[in-house]
């Protein structure tokens, strides 16, 4: 059981390791702990531990981006709320303007009457 224990402790300990940054083209990038293959752009990431002040500036340069970016997407949401809310009565107007010459009462042709005696 402490042979098992001591095993567990091993593996799950954070291990500072080298990570290596593949870069295949423009649009795909592979991150793994082996160098890369030759002809293929590599950069290796630092994985040092941040010291409490990187982690703090970390922290607040999130929060900011978290209430830009939540700022934002509540004035799209708004404005796609409020172009769909305009959309329904364009269709409508759209129809009416369509339908409204068939909806003109058309006379009666005098071949059509019927004569009554």
């Amino acid at each position: 059981m402490k042979v098992l224990l001591l095993v567990l402790l091993v593996i799950v300990t954070p291990v500072q390791g080298q990570v290596f940054k593949c870069t295949i083209n423009a649009y795909k990038s592979i991150y793994q702990a082996t160098p890369c293959a030759p002809k293929i752009h590599e950069q290796i990431i630092d994985t040092k531990p941040r010291s409490a002040e990187q982690e703090s500036a970390a922290a607040e340069a999130l929060k900011k981006w978290e209430s830009k970016y939540s700022a934002q997407q509540a004035a799209e949401k708004a404005a796609l709320k409020a172009e769909k809310n305009k959309q329904p009565r364009n269709i409508i107007v759209q129809l009416i303007q369509r339908s409204a010459p068939q909806l003109r009462i058309r006379k009666p042709s005098r071949r059509g009457m019927m004569k009554l005696h």
